[in-house]
């Protein structure tokens, strides 16, 4: 019943394609606005509220993804979140994109919180100064693949700050700081270059191929003649794996102009890599391709850039340098 009140009120104000993250309309009938977690969206989020999509699975392009947390204050890991609630949103990577997630959160909080709201009103305005400024958002998305998702989650960082301080506000609206609304100073950071967002580990990038790719892959692994027999199965192949991505890869460890992670480094110099710990050796395709998957067994080194230490960073670009003199070898030979 909630959920088809909803829909309805978002068909009033001209938003019939609307869909919600499972569970968003209960938290918010029981009046749960804030994460369920501090560190990642949930609930009365920008992330929760979205377009309707085509039915099709038929993907051409890697795309975002948020995994988002329904259990109200339960601490959990990233791996116990995707088992348990297998509810993860697609987040659109395109100006237009943002601008639609930036107009249907503002529909949201007109629903919930009136149209003279101060939160409605700073949501229009910031959705104005998207569309003034498309080509400087579209410069940072050419340069960033995870940029209107960190756009998005810094500005739903400030709804929350803000939803707390309504909280906290108990003898009067005047306690309630309306400035944390103020999102010029993010656009200002958008215009000049300098925007900077931390995403949690629950934000991830699917990577697709295309049909020409994996019939060729399929043909190495053995799909078709000889040539894939005895070879070892990779996790992901085994369809349970989710692509997961690096927000924070060391730029030392990215992949140069011209190189390719297959060809390069996969499979290349394996008994090198650096050691993680006395159990495991360094995940190479976390920390130079930028991405791996959940069930990798060597996920426990994939940690962000200002976790790996000093030590092993040397050891890292120590393997990178034996890598490219291997390759170089096998191009002059």
């Amino acid at each position: 019943m909630a959920q088809y009140d909803l829909v309805h009120q978002f068909k009033e104000l001209r938003a019939p394609d609307v869909t919600f993250a499972s569970g968003t309309t209960n938290a918010l009938y029981i009046g749960q606005f804030q994460w369920s977690d501090s560190s990642t969206p949930s609930n009365f989020t920008m992330f929760a509220f979205r377009e309707q999509e085509p039915n099709t699975d038929s993907r051409q392009e890697d795309y975002m993804v948020c995994h988002l947390i329904r259990e109200e204050g339960q601490k959990k890991s990233v791996d116990e979140i995707k088992a348990s609630l297998k509810q993860s949103v697609h987040i659109r990577s395109d100006v237009n994109g943002l601008g639609i997630q930036v107009q249907l959160f503002e529909k949201a909080s007109k629903i919930f919180f009136g149209e003279e709201s101060v939160l409605t009103d700073c949501l229009n305005q910031l959705h104005l100064e998207i569309a003034r400024n498309k080509t400087s958002f579209k410069n940072e998305i050419a340069v960033d693949d995870f940029f209107v998702a960190k756009f998005m989650f810094a500005i739903d960082k400030r709804v929350q700050r803000w939803l707390k301080s309504c909280e906290r506000a108990v003898n009067s609206r005047n306690e309630v700081n309306d400035n944390i609304l103020n999102f010029d100073d993010v656009i200002k950071h958008v215009l000049n270059g300098t925007f900077t967002m931390t995403l949690p580990p629950t934000f991830s990038k699917v990577k697709m191929e295309t049909t020409e790719k994996k019939d060729a892959e399929s043909k190495h692994k053995g799909g078709e003649g000889e040539e894939g027999k005895g070879r070892k199965k990779r996790k992901s192949e085994d369809g349970k794996g989710t692509g997961v991505a690096n927000p924070t890869q060391p730029a030392e460890f990215k992949l140069t102009a011209g190189e390719n992670w297959k060809e390069n480094f996969s499979g290349i110099l394996t008994q090198d890599r650096p050691a993680w710990n006395d159990k495991i050796r360094m995940c190479a395709r976390w920390h130079i391709k930028g991405d791996c998957f959940d069930n990798c067994t060597r996920k426990e080194s994939h940690v962000t850039n200002d976790k790996v230490g000093d030590d092993k960073r040397a050891s890292m670009k120590n393997f990178l340098a034996k890598c490219r003199e291997e390759i170089a070898k096998k191009k002059s030979a």
